[in-house]
């Protein structure tokens, strides 16, 4: 059939990719990997569509010839703030670039996704944050103009490392800013835990500090996350003394790196942040310098 529509139309195979599924691979396993081995010496191309949420088989991924996956947008939703799901999608990533296949990533809605999965080496992103579902026309004249490339052009991580401040609290956050002032570094601010984490997928922090009350999630399990998704990044939690029994699970979890109660010593927080700064500044050159002598 494949090759009949070919010779119809004029097309030639190289152009031609075709989307599989694991439930129609799985139907009939070596049949199918017959004919796309047939297929494949024509030059035809394969990818396969929504991986991971069937019945996965690394041992009959091996063999099919698939030249491309494409992550499930079930991975995609909450990559940015929640480590068991960010965890699988970029193993996927990280499985089939080891197995000499390429990676699509489907369902990609915000920036910080989209950092993410270029960061971590994902070769296409595809979703909303791009373009919903357009008419041809307005396709055809996105890809004449530089609708796309702007938008990748956003997606691209500056280089400033900064202190990220998250609390629900206007003023507390006002108070940190004050208390850097004149130190020269930047300082962003959340009022939540997920903005808080968007905002991690988006820019280059170094030092997280967040406290402990919070209403969408508390600063020990917010900071647990960052540990997870961001092991470099140094979390600083401000608390109440009310409160000190849950933090100290938190920093025996290794999910705190340091502690301040309220209300703090501003010179002494600010040397705290300042340090952890230049910290992790040094972590970054000494890395760079490993990786250029490898």
């Amino acid at each position: 059939l494949v090759q009949r529509i070919l010779l119809e139309t004029g097309v030639k195979p190289s152009r031609l990719k075709l989307e599989l599924t694991e439930s129609t691979v799985l139907e009939s396993v070596e049949e199918t990997i017959e004919k796309m081995r047939e297929l494949k010496l024509l030059g035809i191309s394969f990818s396969m569509d929504d991986f991971g949420t069937g019945y996965s088989s690394l041992g009959y991924l091996r063999r099919l010839p698939v030249g491309r996956l494409k992550i499930d947008r079930s991975f995609i939703r909450n990559l940015t703030t929640d480590p068991g799901e960010a965890s699988i999608a970029l193993a996927v990533i990280a499985m089939a670039h080891s197995l000499n296949i390429e990676v699509l990533a489907e369902g990609a809605e915000s920036e910080g996704q989209v950092r993410t999965l270029r960061a971590h080496g994902c070769d296409a992103v595809q979703g909303y944050f791009y373009s919903r579902p357009l008419p041809a026309e307005e396709c055809e004249r996105g890809l004449r103009g530089d609708r796309w490339q702007n938008a990748e052009d956003d997606a691209r991580s500056d280089s400033e490392p900064a202190v990220l401040v998250v609390d629900d609290e206007p003023g507390v956050c006002n108070a940190l800013r004050r208390a850097l002032h004149g130190s020269g570094c930047r300082v962003l601010s959340a009022s939540g835990a997920r903005e808080g984490l968007e905002l991690l997928a988006l820019h280059e922090i170094a030092v997280v500090v967040s406290d402990q009350c919070m209403p969408e999630m508390s600063g020990t399990e917010f900071l647990g996350r960052v540990k997870d998704l961001h092991p470099d990044v140094v979390r600083i939690m401000l608390s109440g003394y009310t409160e000190l029994d849950a933090v100290t699970g938190a920093i025996n979890r290794g999910a705190v790196s340091k502690f301040f109660t309220k209300p703090w010593d501003d010179d002494d927080l600010s040397r705290t942040i300042l340090g952890a700064l230049r910290d992790w500044q040094q972590r970054q050159q000494r890395g760079q310098v490993l990786t250029s002598r490898l």
